[in-house]
Order: C-alpha cells, then structure tokens, then sequence
C-alpha cells in the first residue's frame, strides 16, 4: 500500500522561519546588512535556489527594512 502524500501548503514549507530569522538578526543587528546577511547564505541552504527562496520568504514576510515604522520595534525586541 502506497503512503499517501501530504499536500504542502504554505503552512508545512514556509511558516514563521524562526531559525532562518534569528541566524539573520544574529549576523546583522548592529550593522542593519539583512539583505548582505542572506546573500552570504546565513542560514546554511545548500542550493542557491534554497538561499532565493528562503531570502524571498523572509523578505516578504518581516521586510528587512529600518526605515520602516513597524520593523523598528521589531528589531528591537
């Protein structure tokens, strides 16, 4: 009998990122390089497609930017 497959959602492949997010933060908190940090592939993904897509997730989902007013806190705590 054959296992039935899960159906990946977004849910299974890419939630909060926790470990992907605290590698970023971890390399970049004192010099706001977040984009530098996930281009030198911090959170250890072993395609570039990998790094892309996990950098894409991450981007879209806690923007990486200081200017904006909602990432400051963020960055804070």
């Amino acid at each position: 009998m054959k296992k039935k497959d899960k159906k990946k959602t977004v849910h299974v492949s890419r939630t909060i990122m926790f470990q992907e997010l605290e590698k970023v933060m971890d390399f970049a908190l004192e010099t706001d390089e977040y984009t530098k940090a996930m281009e030198s592939n911090v959170f250890g993904k072993k395609s570039a497609d990998g790094i892309k897509k996990t950098s894409n997730y991450l981007k879209t989902i806690y923007l990486f930017n200081p200017e904006i007013s909602i990432f400051k806190p963020f960055k804070h705590f």
